[in-house]
């Protein structure tokens, strides 16, 4: 198994402590903004990053297919028209190495590099109550004196790893998305397994299938998902966009959910089912999140409004997968609505079932147990079905893989993953515009997980999103063109 973190420094002697206002942990989209603006309140500011550049999820998340799904004229910093006008996007959403490219053109733009020190791990920050200022230690033993500290680490930046008994045992190759080696991995002819259909698999699996030899997806959760309209920008194009920045900036710190489309459309009991269908039509036409967050509030509180629209949705999906029934009730949710999971762009990830060199493998059904360092292939191993490969029992119910290859002894042995093992779901969306977080100072201690510092927030995150769904739920009868004080995006790292 490959090194799965970058290197950081190596320990160093005691050295004094450093001094300073504020911290910044953390140097993508939040963290270079939070720098830029203490910076310019004339603070002594410091930023660190386990990163050897800036990025954050745009650094760490470089896997084959990796993309916003947020559209980038409003997937942007709204503090100067400057900026925004300076960097022409290439198309609507585009792909990581683009968005690296644009974020290290910001850091170069504002000057802020000289202020960060990357390859540099925090791993505790202690509150002094005696006086109201922070202990910040590195993974090297350095230590920061200091007032405020802003974690700008994202809420999804801890990757798992070693999540499967035996993982660590495995003899082949073993990549996490989240922490995908700069120099790229060599996929093409080989035997992949991708654990996780979140959109950060999706975007995996449709990109990897046509180049590898064989791969299996293990799919616990299913997803709805919605096909991706990607279109080139043009300079025209973006000075289209820029010419609209004063208004964009103020849309959308006006909407549901931070994009500069809205609910806002006459509410679902004033239409007729087929109006009702021409406004889900327009909006899946449109391929993006508007599907999810422009076309009726109600679906997320009336289950007769939700049943509709997800079998809208649905009935999309199963012409695609050809009305299979193995693939749709692997691949269609039936337990949950539309829209209450985050939803995910795709660009023909359900037809990747389709393919002879492809087999989903229902998780629900039969759990992943362990990981097995190798496996026999087994002589009396054959076809079933169109796209399916029938298993070898072994033992109790431990799951694996199994492949017969031509030309092959059959005590050879072979890995049971070349390739991409994915877990979980690191993909993080929504636009960076207003609300960008203000001074952290919890007097509580912060804790480590996975060497990146996080906040037990998550609770009270919660209580908003609940109370903003109730008060949406309130104004559900009333004209949307104001706009709703529902869920507005905070800023994070964390596609």
């Amino acid at each position: 198994m490959g090194t799965l973190l970058e290197q950081t420094h190596a320990p160093r002697a005691e050295s004094p402590t450093i001094q300073l206002d504020a911290i910044v942990i953390g140097t993508g989209i939040a963290g270079l903004y939070q720098l830029y603006r203490l910076r310019e309140m004339g603070l002594q500011v410091r930023a660190y990053d386990t990163a050897s550049g800036v990025g954050g999820t745009w650094y760490w998340n470089r896997y084959p297919g990796a993309r916003f799904d947020s559209q980038v004229e409003v997937y942007q910093y709204w503090f100067s028209e400057e900026l925004y006008k300076a960097w022409k996007p290439s198309e609507r959403f585009p792909a990581q190495p683009e968005t690296e490219r644009w974020l290290n053109f910001v850091a170069d733009r504002l000057d802020l590099k000289k202020d960060i020190q990357f390859n540099t791990r925090i791993v505790s920050a202690h509150y002094r109550e005696n006086d109201g200022r922070w202990t910040v230690t590195t993974e090297v033993g350095e230590k920061i004196d200091t007032q405020f500290v802003l974690a700008c680490c994202g809420m999804l930046s801890a990757p798992l790893v070693d999540r499967f008994p035996g993982q660590s045992t495995f003899r082949g190759e073993i990549h996490h998305t989240g922490l995908w080696p700069k120099n790229g991995v060599e996929l093409k002819g080989k035997r992949v397994a991708v654990i996780g259909t979140g959109a950060t698999g999706i975007q995996v699996i449709q990109t990897i299938a046509p180049d590898v030899a064989a791969m299996k997806i293990f799919v616990r959760t299913p997803q709805y998902v919605v096909p991706m309209k990607n279109p080139e920008y043009s300079q025209a194009d973006w000075d289209r966009w820029a010419s609209q920045f004063h208004d964009l900036k103020k849309r959308v710190r006006s909407t549901f959910a931070g994009f500069h489309y809205d609910f806002e459309n006459r509410p679902w009991a004033e239409l007729t089912a087929e109006q009702r269908t021409e406004v889900l039509e327009k909006f899946w036409d449109d391929g993006s999140l508007s599907m999810w967050l422009a076309t009726f509030p109600e679906m997320f509180f009336d289950e007769s409004v939700s049943a509709v629209v997800s079998d809208f949705v649905r009935n999309k999906m199963r012409k695609r997968l050809r009305h299979d029934p193995k693939l749709c009730r692997l691949l269609i949710p039936e337990d949950y609505g539309f829209g209450t999971h985050r939803v995910p762009l795709e660009n023909k990830y359900l037809e990747v079932y389709l393919r002879d060199n492809v087999e989903g493998i229902d998780c629900r059904a039969t759990p992943i147990e362990r990981i097995v360092p190798e496996v026999r292939r087994h002589p009396d191993l054959g076809r079933q079905g169109a796209r399916g490969r029938r298993y070898h029992p072994c033992g109790r119910l431990r799951r694996r893989i199994w492949r017969a290859e031509p030309n092959r002894h059959p005590r050879s042995r072979r890995p049971l993953v070349e390739g991409s093992m994915e877990e979980g779901d690191s993909h993080r969306n929504g636009p960076p515009g207003a609300r960008l977080p203000k001074f952290v100072h919890d007097r509580r201690t912060a804790r480590t997980f996975g060497g990146t510092l996080q906040h037990d927030n998550l609770s009270a995150a919660a209580g908003r999103l609940d109370h903003r769904l109730h008060r949406l739920r309130a104004n559900a009868g009333q004209a949307h063109g104001r706009g709703h004080p529902g869920v507005r995006r905070q800023l994070g790292e964390a596609p």
